[in-house]
């Protein structure tokens, strides 16, 4: 009557969908591996600017600002189900670079920066090419997986948090309204390195929630971990937390301009300086 989910890469992404609908009943424990969570666009053509209708709903729906990732990450959340923990490849190399280890790796944030909620994560030194050829007994994906069946996530004695691995993580969060300019909100910027996200940095392909909320997410630098400011209005920001190696995402809609108020449109000018004969 009731059963064990091993999912591999996309797999994961389809039986949590399937609990989401009403299989969680059926289920008494779900470990994914090597399955972006938090989508992916590290290939093509997911990396490209292309309309719609010039790629597959699919791959959209792969993308880390997608409407389906952030109802199962938010609404429809895994935590239905009594075990749920994830695994993850961190190695360089021979990879197909499809998913990245902070991908598999969730932490889901109020918009005040308090965590909402950590899932439990292993990180191997694998790839998502190879994580799933296990050799024999002694692999540690192996002792990973049968832990997880015989104990559940106690059994895995897998380490709460994947630690600083240099790895690109996404910064996923919502707007009540659409930004009247996109060059300057929203606007990311990281406290720690002083570095700035904004313009098509911040990447949406406008899906939309429920209540009309447009997605955005970010890719970090493995660098910026510390607290991040997301600028949505002017004077107005939210202050999350982000960590090495891991994707957060920021489970409620963030709050709209102030009301009448409109953006004005900023035009970028560039000025030469050069002596003339004066030499000022």
């Amino acid at each position: 009557p009731r059963c064990s989910i091993i999912a591999y890469s996309l797999g994961g992404i389809i039986a949590r969908k399937c609990i989401a609908d009403g299989a969680a009943a059926k289920v008494d424990r779900l470990l994914t591996v090597a399955t972006p969570h938090m989508g992916t666009m590290r290939f093509e053509p997911l990396s490209l600017s292309w309309p719609e209708r010039m790629v597959p709903r699919a791959g959209l729906e792969l993308r880390p600002d997608s409407r389906l990732l952030w109802d199962l990450n938010t609404n429809a959340e895994s935590s239905t189900v009594p075990e749920f923990a994830s695994i993850g490849g961190y190695a360089w190399g021979k990879t197909d670079g499809l998913i990245e280890m902070s991908s598999a790796s969730l932490v889901k944030c109020n918009p005040d920066g308090s965590i909402a909620r950590k899932y439990c994560f292993a990180g191997v030194k694998r790839s998502h090419r190879n994580i799933n050829r296990v050799s024999n007994k002694d692999d540690e994906v192996f002792r990973l997986v049968r832990g997880f069946l015989r104990g559940g996530i106690a059994g895995m004695n897998a380490p709460g948090e994947p630690g600083k691995r240099r790895a690109w993580s996404n910064l996923t969060f919502s707007l009540k309204r659409k930004p009247g300019n996109r060059f300057i909100y929203p606007h990311i910027y990281v406290e720690n390195t002083r570095r700035h996200y904004w313009g098509y940095k911040v990447c949406s392909q406008g899906a939309r929630l429920r209540d009309g909320s447009y997605i955005f997410s970010v890719q970090i630098h493995p660098d910026d971990e510390d607290d991040v400011r997301i600028y949505y209005a002017r004077g107005k920001y939210a202050t999350v937390r982000v960590r090495s190696g891991q994707s957060t995402i920021v489970t409620q809609p963030m709050g709209a301009d102030i009301p009448g108020f409109r953006f004005r449109s900023l035009v970028p000018v560039w000025i030469r300086l050069s002596n003339n004969e004066e030499g000022t």
